[in-house]
């Protein structure tokens, strides 16, 4: 059985590029991971929503939409918390999976409402397997939860340091990833 892992934990602005970096450093140490995956819903050229898929599921499910009808509201975008709901319980097969590392890109203030999703995302943190999150900068509970935790590295990521933390993050992931289980 492993240890309790370590987590690395990217923070940062919306629009920063922590999605695409953390693509670059997963297909640059040819990571084996299973994750969950946050896309924006683009229509005629506007961001209209928020969807969420694995990274072995092609369909993207949406669940935040300025024309959706409910009363969880985040800025201009009405969420289905049921789609969280289901991605719990995928979060928490994922878990059972016992993958080498799981990915969760990203974190920000509308997963913060739904209970179950960051719980079994604090059960993923405190397990023994490592893993490799984006959280927005304005998620503050999450923020706290992960400021708690003695296992999470926090790179806080900008503009002008992206190129720097690809590299350490490589460096830190490949390192993390050989680590023996036990």
């Amino acid at each position: 059985m492993r240890k309790k892992a370590e987590n690395i934990i990217l923070i940062g602005e919306i629009k920063v590029g922590k999605s695409t970096l953390v693509k670059k450093v997963l297909s640059e140490c040819q990571a084996d991971y299973k994750g969950l995956f946050t896309e924006a819903v683009v229509e005629n050229g506007m961001i209209r929503g928020y969807g969420i898929r694995t990274d072995s599921m092609s369909r993207l499910e949406v669940f935040a939409h300025e024309d959706f009808d409910s009363d969880y509201v985040v800025g201009r975008y009405k969420i289905h918390e049921s789609v969280f709901e289901n991605y719990a319980s995928v979060l928490e097969q994922m878990v059972r999976q016992n993958p080498p590392l799981i990915v969760i890109d990203e974190i920000g203030i509308m997963e913060s409402g739904v209970c179950r999703y960051i719980d079994n995302v604090k059960k993923l943190l405190d397990s023994p397997i490592p893993s490799l999150c984006v959280v927005q900068a304005r998620a503050l509970y999450m923020r706290k939860i992960i400021e708690a935790m003695s296992n999470a590295k926090t790179v806080f990521v900008d503009k002008a340091n992206r190129r720097a933390v690809q590299n350490e993050l490589v460096a830190e992931l490949r390192t993390l990833l050989q680590r023996p289980s036990g």
